[in-house]
C-alpha cells in the first residue's frame, strides 16, 4: 500500500519533543522521508530509532542545527542541499522563550533569533530547492500571542524594555509578517506558505515558569491541565504539511485544520511594516 506522503522529503525543525515529536510521528507514519534538524544529536537518534520501530521501513535521517547561532543555519543549509535533490515540505517548529533578555552569539535577542530570524535564513536559503520541487510547502507553527507583540523597527533587539512573553508575541508577529509577505512573493512559483496556531499546549516550553515563585508554580499547573496535548496540537501541521485540501492554498493562518478569516490578522495585513521588516531582517542576517 502506498502512503499519502511516500517519497516526499519534509523537513522538521525542533522535533524531539512537543509538538515537534507529534509532528514526526504523523508524517512518519504516512509515510514521509523525514529529515529531523535538532540541536541534540542524542535526542533526535533516540526519535529516529523510535519512529522507525513503529512505523517500519521510515525513512528517517537526523541533522544537527543550532537557530540561535545563525553559522549552524547556513552549515546546516549547505549539507541539506548537497544531500536532497527535492524538498516537499519546510516545517519551522523549533522556538524558544526566555524569561530574561539573552543574546545568541550573533548578538540577537534570543527569542526573536530563534524563532524568527533563523527560521528566515533558513527558508530562503532553502528556497531555490523549494522553488524547484512541485507543491513545495512551508508550514510555519505560530501563535495567537502575536496579537499582543509590538514590533519596534527602532528596537527589534528589545534593549530599551524587555519581558518575556512581550518578546515572544513581538517574535511570532514578526513570523506571521514575514510568512504573508513570503507567501505574496511565491505565488508565481508554486510554493505554498501558512502559518498554523496549535493552541494552548501543554508542552516543555512551561517549564520556563516552573522555578520563580509558588504563585507562578500554581499558575502553570492550573493552565496546563486544561491544555491541549501535543498529540492534539499537532494535528492541524500535520494537515497543512500533507493534506491535498490545502495543496493550493497560501498565505493562510489556520487554527488546527481550520482557516481564519485575514480580518483576524489586521497587524500582519500592513504592507509598508510587512516590507520594513523584510528589509530590517536582510540585514540581521546578511550582515552575520
Amino acid at each position: 500500500m502506498t502512503l499519502p506522503m511516500t517519497k516526499r522529503v519534509v523537513l522538521l525543525t525542533g522535533a524531539t519533543s512537543g509538538i515537534g515529536r507529534e509532528v514526526a510521528r504523523g508524517l512518519a507514519l504516512q509515510g514521509a522521508t523525514l529529515v529531523v534538524a535538532c540541536r541534540n544529536q542524542v535526542r533526535a537518534a533516540g526519535l529516529a530509532a523510535e519512529l522507525r520501530a513503529a512505523c517500519g521501513a521510515a525513512q528517517i535521517a537526523t541533522m544537527p542545527l543550532e537557530l540561535a547561532e545563525l553559522r549552524s543555519v547556513r552549515a546546516f543549509a549547505a549539507d541539506f542541499l548537497a544531500r536532497y535533490q527535492q524538498l516537499h515540505v519546510l516545517i519551522n517548529n523549533a522556538g524558544t522563550f526566555c524569561l530574561q533578555r539573552q543574546t545568541t552569539e550573533d548578538g540577537l535577542e534570543r527569542t526573536l533569533g530563534v524563532n524568527y530570524v533563523a527560521p528566515f535564513l533558513l527558508t530562503h536559503t532553502l528556497l531555490p530547492l523549494l522553488s524547484a520541487t512541485p507543491g513545495a510547502r512551508i508550514v510555519n507553527i505560530g501563535s495567537e500571542a502575536y496579537r499582543y507583540g509590538r514590533l519596534d523597527l527602532e528596537d527589534l533587539q528589545l534593549t530599551r524594555r524587555y519581558a518575556g512573553f512581550m518578546a515572544y508575541a513581538s517574535s511570532k508577529q514578526a513570523q506571521l509578517l514575514w510568512s504573508l509577505e513570503l507567501a505574496d512573493r511565491l505565488r508565481s512559483t508554486g510554493v505554498t506558505v501558512n502559518v498554523v496556531h496549535p493552541g494552548h499546549v501543554a508542552t516543555g516550553i512551561w517549564q520556563l515558569w516552573t522555578a520563580p515563585t509558588w504563585y507562578q508554580r500554581l499558575f502553570v499547573r492550573i493552565i496546563t491541565s486544561v491544555m491541549r496535548s501535543p498529540a492534539e496540537a499537532a494535528r492541524g501541521a500535520i494537515y497543512l504539511a500533507s493534506s491535498p485540501n490545502v495543496a493550493h492554498v497560501t498565505g493562510g493562518y489556520f487554527l488546527n485544520e481550520h482557516p481564519q478569516p485575514q480580518s483576524i490578522m489586521a497587524p500582519a495585513n500592513d504592507l509598508k511594516l510587512r516590507h520594513a521588516l523584510w528589509a530590517a531582517t536582510e540585514r540581521m542576517v546578511g550582515g552575520s
